[in-house]
């Protein structure tokens, strides 16, 4: 049990090198939870997107701070995906703070080059999504 369910072949090759001492081996009785913790997980199906152009549906996610910097300071990384496209935008920061001046330049970016407005913005409701300018910002985009 401390050697937290090991197999009947890894006890034996313990025995050989010595670390079990004058322990004598015995047959291991069958272990459910061996047998259910090996089991695979069902795979995912194939995602529906639902998506019909570009911009409509996007996925946001903030993460960091890395264990190491980049060359130029930053220890977050903010990455956009569109769902239509697939097309993924990924930005270095220095700080979790500047996550919203950030999006708001993609967005700027974005909407210039594609010419239409986004729809739907889907992030993990992560602190860096729900401050107040944030949420005034996609509420003014909303209704421009």
């Amino acid at each position: 049990m401390r050697l937290g369910h090991v197999s009947e072949r890894g006890l034996v090759e313990l025995a050989k090198q010595g670390f079990l001492g004058n322990e004598k081996l015995n047959k291991l009785d069958f272990c459910d939870n061996c047998t259910l913790g090996k089991q695979h997980k069902v795979k995912f199906g194939l995602g529906v997107h639902k998506s019909s152009r570009p911009f409509g549906y996007v996925y946001s996610d903030l993460w960091g701070p890395t264990s190491v910097k980049t060359h130029g300071g930053g220890s977050y990384f903010m990455s956009i995906i569109d769902d239509y496209s697939r097309r993924v935008w990924v930005y270095i920061l220095k700080n979790k703070s500047d996550a919203f001046e950030k999006f708001k330049e993609w967005h700027t970016l974005v909407e210039n080059q594609i010419g239409t407005k986004l729809k739907v913005l889907r992030t993990d409701n992560d602190l860096e999504f729900i401050l107040e300018q944030f949420n005034e910002f996609l509420h003014e985009m909303r209704y421009k």
